[in-house]
């Protein structure tokens, strides 16, 4: 699993730019990550669901086993 999310970092993100310093890789790595990767990118082994499409109909799903409605 680790090696294919660092294939996906490398050909989607790190080869498609040149960056100057780590710092650079660093905030360009955070944006990705949390824009891209975990708000729009779709997972094949999360249904293909976003991670946070995926982790919100997981919460309704147990709040609605556990009687709670939001």
């Amino acid at each position: 699993m680790a090696e294919s999310f660092n294939k996906t970092v490398s050909y989607e993100k790190l080869y498609l730019e040149e960056f100057q310093n780590l710092a650079e890789v660093a905030v360009g790595l955070e944006d990705w990550l949390e824009r891209i990767y975990n708000e729009g990118r779709l997972h094949s082994s999360l249904g293909y669901l976003s991670p946070i499409e995926f982790e919100h109909n997981w919460l309704a799903q147990k709040q609605l086993e556990c009687g709670l409605v939001i």
